[in-house]
């Protein structure tokens, strides 16, 4: 687990990096750019990497022969209430909001990752 000061530096890092991409994009003058919340991209982080982990899940589990595409929803669940409990016992904080973000962001993985995999290539489970 990242201590609290690196992970508020690499936090501060990609706020800045995304930060200066949309003001260069934007074509802002100095001083007239678009300022993020940190929070925004705290959250932001905490939805994409639960998306990521959802697809995988739902990767691994949507199968022609078997109807195991749920436990993807119960595990991308868990997962993310075990990460935030750790982070209570660490010292690190933790915050109930959270585990519905991380929750939704795996609701989304595994839901886009269905999608594509039932539509795409035509993988489709016995029953829903």
């Amino acid at each position: 687990m990242i201590p609290i000061p690196q992970s508020e530096q690499e936090s501060v890092t990609i706020k800045e990096l995304v930060e200066e991409v949309i003001n260069t994009l934007s074509h802002a003058s100095e001083g007239e750019g678009v300022e993020l919340p940190l929070a925004l991209i705290r959250k932001t982080a905490h939805f994409v990497e639960y998306f990521v982990i959802g697809a995988e899940w739902m990767a691994l589990f949507l199968d022609k022969n078997n109807r195991k595409w749920w436990y993807a929803l119960l595990i991308g669940f868990f997962t993310g209430f075990i990460d935030e409990t750790i982070q209570l016992f660490s010292g690190r904080g933790s915050l109930i909001g959270d585990v519905y973000l991380d929750s939704f962001g795996a609701f989304c993985g595994i839901m886009i990752t269905f999608w594509i995999l039932t539509r795409c290539f035509n993988k489709k489970p016995k029953s829903l």
